[in-house]
């Protein structure tokens, strides 16, 4: 009798658990319908943005349905121009990107409110025309902005091509193009102390203003700078876009990140790299 009662109570148990199971997937419940009710309206482009960089540009939703197009780990064959807002950037996990190589991941979407799924992965994005990205504030949530890029679907993610492939045209974040905030002002021998004590390869956490003399004879990427003229190789301004007329001699200031530089053969350069750069004094005859 006992054991009876026992089976109609585990019997009534699990019509409950049953019951409780089909109510959660009642028709116009399901995951499409869920989709559907996060998919956020385009937002239109705002104005302002210049004619030649908005002409032949293609939207997010087009950008996605070109990579789900490619097999996965296929680039495009073509470069396109994407036009979008930033839905998702997250500026702390971006600082180390922005410090060692001047570029930034962030998701693109035809709405700032879109869900990242709905999204396009700007995968190692140059700043405007291909320059460093100095300021991690420049780039936000909300942002409008038009990337060259080639398109890739890794894995399952679809994205835009990374090693400099992708470059933003324009930005509504004046940011973008600005000098870091809150630079570090050091000497060269204070720079050279930093770097000495980083691990290989690595960069400070930070962006620095190195004021200094140019104490040998610029190349067309770099050049070498101390706290006096005849100090010799201090720190090395490497990947700088040097004004014309730049010689040693001149009293200069140049921003950017401490790198302590290694190659395969275990050469140790001390850099300041990813910058910009400011004459202040001539040379003297």
């Amino acid at each position: 009798m006992k054991l009876h009662k026992i089976m109609l109570v585990c019997a009534a148990m699990a019509m409950l658990v049953t019951g409780c199971k089909e109510d959660k997937n009642m028709p116009g419940d399901n995951d499409n319908n869920q989709a559907e009710k996060y998919v956020v309206p385009a937002k239109a482009d705002p104005a302002g943005v210049p004619e030649d960089v908005m002409e032949d540009a293609i939207t997010v939703t087009e950008a996605l349905d070109i990579c789900r197009q490619l097999a996965s780990g296929a680039e495009s064959e073509e470069s396109y121009k994407v036009k979008g807002w930033v839905c998702n950037y997250d500026p702390s996990s971006n600082k180390t990107a922005i410090l060692e190589y001047g570029n930034a991941n962030f998701y693109l979407a035809v709405n700032p409110e879109s869900r990242v799924k709905d999204a396009l992965y700007c995968y190692q994005s140059m700043g405007l025309d291909g320059k460093s990205i100095f300021n991690v504030n420049g780039i936000q949530k909300g942002d409008y902005v038009v990337v060259q890029c080639y398109l890739t679907n890794y894995n399952g993610t679809l994205e835009t091509t990374g090693k400099g492939q992708t470059m933003m045209l324009y930005s509504s974040n004046e940011k973008v193009a600005a000098m870091p905030e809150n630079l570090i002002e050091v000497s060269c021998a204070e720079a050279r102390l930093i770097l000495d004590n980083l691990a290989a390869n690595k960069s400070a956490s930070d962006f620095y203003s190195v004021t200094g003399y140019v104490t040998t004879k610029p190349s067309s990427y770099s050049f070498w700078i101390g706290d006096a003229v005849d100090d010799g190789e201090v720190v090395q301004a490497y990947s700088y876009e040097q004004p014309d007329g730049l010689a040693k001699g001149m009293k200069v200031r140049v921003w950017g990140a401490l790198k302590h530089y290694v190659n395969k053969s275990g050469d140790y350069t001390p850099e300041i790299t990813h910058g910009g750069m400011e004459i202040l004094e001539e040379a003297e005859e």
